[in-house]
């Protein structure tokens, strides 16, 4: 391909949150001069962006990394996301993988390619995991999207710390998008023809409790439905404990959200949630759904 640093190809597993991360990548090789191309074609540089929410993700990943390397033996192989995070070492034992990072300073990806590119394959691969309990929100946006909706990841990390889950490990600390980059990302997409947009995170509802300004899920939304062109404002799972009747309250009063929520219920058991340290019971579940239903 004329100018053109070289292919690239995405693989990408697990939640909105990282598809929307992939994206923001695959936008970022383009601007410096990479052509980013299907995977499931030879290409000079693989990013396999990991989940680890189940064994079954991480055997996935590991199944991803492996076709990518037998795709391409000389390609450069970079490897990033939650497996990544926290799983580091077994995936730079896999023999062909360059590059293993988590979930932080994903953006200098199309960097590091270069990187690799010039130096060429080496035995052992770098590792570069960060530290996701002292990260900050780190900026990305996107351009492109799919027909006329666009996923915007507002907020990243969890701090539940259920009994169960090993996201907190992954993601780090609660850090949020400021308002002001959402809106424009928003405003952008807009422009470009987008009519509908799904705010998620890795917990939706948590935005704003690391910002100092009194930013919160529900004024985000206030802002974003006042952009001209937004047809339809949809978020990300949210926990039945942040549905609170304020809350409900506030965003009915909007014009364009959606009267679609998906509630993220890991049981109906209030013995069960317990157990798990979840913050919600069953009653308050409910309590949350029927208050949805009521006002929507």
């Amino acid at each position: 391909m004329e100018n053109c640093k070289g292919t690239v190809g995405i693989l990408t597993l697990g939640c909105k949150v990282n598809q929307y991360e992939s994206e923001a990548i695959g936008e970022l090789f383009e601007a410096r001069g990479f052509c980013v191309r299907s995977a499931s074609l030879p290409c000079d540089v693989y990013v396999i962006n990991t989940c680890t929410v189940t064994a079954e993700s991480d055997r996935k990943a590991r199944q991803m990394i492996r076709r990518a390397i037998a795709k391409n033996p000389d390609a450069r192989v970079l490897v990033t996301g939650c497996l990544g995070q926290v799983s580091p070492e077994s995936l730079a034992a896999i023999e062909g993988v360059d590059y293993v990072s988590g979930n932080v300073n994903k953006t200098r990806l199309p960097e590091i390619a270069e990187e690799l590119l010039l130096s060429g394959k080496t035995a052992s691969p770098r590792v570069e995991v960060g530290d996701v309990t002292r990260a900050c929100f780190e900026p990305m946006q996107i351009r492109r999207f799919d027909r006329t909706r666009a996923y915007i990841k507002i907020e990243d990390g969890c701090e539940s710390h259920c009994t169960y889950c090993i996201i907190p490990s992954a993601r780090g600390v609660i850090r949020s998008k400021p308002m002001n980059e959402v809106i424009a990302e928003v405003e952008a997409l807009t422009k470009d023809g987008c009519r509908e947009v799904v705010l998620t995170g890795i917990e939706t509802a948590s935005y704003g409790k690391d910002l100092k300004d009194g930013t919160t899920l529900a004024s985000l939304m206030r802002e974003v439905d006042k952009i001209e062109g937004i047809s339809r404002i949809r978020l990300g799972s949210l926990d039945p404990f942040n549905v609170t009747a304020d809350f409900v309250d506030e965003i009915s009063k909007l014009r364009h959200v959606m009267p679609h929520f998906h509630i993220s219920m890991q049981s109906g058991c209030t013995k069960t949630l317990n157990s798990m340290k979840r913050k919600y019971t069953a009653e308050r579940a409910e309590e949350s759904i029927n208050y949805l239903k009521e006002k929507f």
